[in-house]
Order: structure tokens, then C-alpha cells, then sequence
């Protein structure tokens, strides 16, 4: 009888200390799995009013009117001229890049404008401009010369707005037209919208950069 009581009590005991350790164990995994849920719920929400910020300033934007001021190709800063005689009534593409580029993403879009902008890399239909890139990237970022502004072309009220990657058109309106943000989340948007403004900037004819102004590749 008392080797049956303590065998009682040693199972007694066993069963509590792992039902015991089975619910810590538990109450472990739901901590962890509350908490990748809230990771998650952050997560999407973070990147959700990313795009609504991009998308709602693509509109916000658009149409707006652009001062003129002085440019210049590579590092030709004596070869400046005014950005309103540069577009003499034809239609420009602008890639605008902000000072910390994002090489994996000016890669990913240079792919898409071979493909769909044949020789962009010496057309003037096709401007990389940037107001403050490094010199290393301004003769040659990925094939083309840079363009260097004096000031932004577009002011946006947003500091993650104005480290975005972002293309427009400007005509001789000198009003921005087709505002589109690169989304690095959703590459192929950026595809669409280059294809579709395509037809606006291959319908004016072409011209190109003179051979002082073309990159060293």
C-alpha cells in the first residue's frame, strides 16, 4: 500500500510538473505568435501608407507648374543653360534622383528603359537629373550623364517624398505631367507606366546628347 501511494504520488507530481511545463510552453508560442501578428499588422500598415502617400501625391502633384533655372550635363558646370530652352517644345521623360541612390533600384529601372527607351542612354528625350548626386555618378550612373539642377524641380512637402526615386514629363507648358513614384515593393508598376508614356516621348523626334556630354563607358 505505501509503494502504491508513493507511485500515486510520483505520477501525481510528473503530470503536474509537465502539464505545468506544457502551458508555459503554450502561453511561449501564443507570446510569439501575438507578436509576429503585430509585426505583421505594422508591417502592412507602414508600407500601406507608403502607397497612399505615393499615390495620393502622384495626383496632388500633377499639373504642377515648374520654375525654370539653370542646368548642366556631367560636371560641365560652365555649360549651363536655362531648363526651359532645353525642352524648345518637345516632350522630356525626367528620372529624378535624390542624393542617397539606390543602386540595386537604379539598376532595376535602367533594365526596364533598355527594353523600352532604345538608346536612351544618349537621347535628350530621356534625362536622369538629380540636384545634389555624388561627381562620381555624374558623367556616368548606369550609361547616362546626369543632369544637374540647381535647385529640386518639384518641392515636395514630404522628406520621404524627396529621397524618392520618381519620374515626370515636362513639355513646354513647364508644368509636370505624369507623376509616377518607383515602388520598389512593385517594380512592375514602373514598367507599365514607362511603356505608357513611351508613346507621349517617342512621338517627338529624338535628339542627343553631343560627344562632350556622352558618358565613358
Amino acid at each position: 500500500m505505501k509503494f502504491i501511494l508513493m507511485g500515486m504520488t510520483i505520477i501525481t507530481f510528473l503530470c503536474f510538473f509537465y502539464s505545468s511545463k506544457t502551458i508555459k510552453l503554450y502561453k511561449k508560442q501564443i507570446w510569439e505568435l501575438n507578436s509576429r501578428i503585430t509585426e505583421k499588422e505594422d508591417y502592412n500598415t507602414y508600407f500601406t501608407q507608403i502607397k497612399d502617400t505615393i499615390y495620393y501625391s502622384e495626383i496632388q502633384y500633377n499639373n504642377q507648374p515648374v520654375k525654370d533655372q539653370f542646368c548642366y550635363f556631367g560636371k560641365h558646370s560652365n555649360d549651363n543653360f536655362m531648363l526651359s530652352s532645353f525642352i524648345d517644345k518637345k516632350n522630356v521623360l525626367f528620372f529624378s534622383i535624390p542624393q542617397n541612390v539606390c543602386y540595386s533600384c537604379i539598376q532595376s529601372i535602367t533594365q526596364m528603359l533598355e527594353i523600352i527607351f532604345p538608346n536612351y542612354e544618349i537621347s535628350n528625350n530621356v534625362v536622369f537629373i538629380s540636384q545634389n548626386i555624388e561627381d562620381r555618378f555624374k558623367e556616368n550612373l548606369e550609361g547616362k550623364v546626369v543632369m544637374t539642377t540647381s535647385e529640386p524641380i518639384i518641392s515636395f512637402r514630404s522628406d520621404f517624398l524627396n529621397e524618392s526615386l520618381y519620374f515626370f514629363i515636362l513639355d513646354e507648358t513647364m508644368e509636370v505631367k505624369h507623376l509616377h513614384f518607383f515602388d520598389k515593393s512593385n517594380i512592375s508598376r514602373t514598367n507599365v507606366y514607362l511603356k505608357a508614356v513611351s508613346d507621349i516621348i517617342l512621338s517627338h523626334k529624338i535628339s542627343y546628347l553631343t560627344n562632350s556630354q556622352k558618358p565613358t563607358k
